[in-house]
């Protein structure tokens, strides 16, 4: 049984103007494979959550571009979080098509597409992922990864001010 799946490499719309994909670090060909595909879709914004650098042909006529740097499977470090979901909100909150990627498109890319949507739409993270799975059935964070969801939206729905 191979462990490839040309599934996780397809570009899904999973909430309207946004995107999640995997782009496989591993096998080079499909990160250059994919530049057609991304091209077809102008987007005017990438996410990249994954540890490694995209072609530059990828990345030569998008608006907005940020890296994240996270290895799946660990805890992501202060700041990451709340840096994807900034970048999320400065983006496609001000209506501009975004794709989330990491390698697989599976754990990291639906972990800061999750959070954002999360805080977006005042949800719980589980619900935001479902959300995502809708369209994006191999959506599945690792546990490391929802944990430090879990501490930045605990922490950015923390109430303000003094308690009475």
């Amino acid at each position: 049984m191979s462990f490839f799946n040309y599934d996780y490499y397809r570009i899904d719309e999973v909430s309207t103007n946004l995107w999640i994909t995997g782009m496989c670090a591993e096998g080079l060909w499909t990160l250059y494979d994919q530049v057609d595909k991304v091209a077809e879709h102008k987007f005017d914004a990438i996410l990249n959550c994954a540890d490694f650098d995209l072609p530059v042909g990828l990345t030569n006529s998008i608006e907005d571009y940020a890296k994240l740097g996270i290895y799946d499977g660990e805890r992501i470090p202060d700041g990451v979080v709340a840096k994807a979901v900034t970048f999320l909100e400065q983006t496609h909150g001000k209506g501009k098509r975004v794709l989330v990627h990491c390698a697989a498109g599976i754990s990291r890319s639906v972990g800061m597409t999750a959070a954002y949507l999360a805080k977006k739409n005042k949800t719980t993270l589980h619900a935001a992922i479902n959300s995502i799975a809708v369209n994006r059935s191999c959506a599945n964070p690792h546990f490391a990864i929802q944990t430090s969801i879990e501490l930045y939206l605990r922490e950015v729905r923390r109430p303000s001010g003094p308690l009475i």
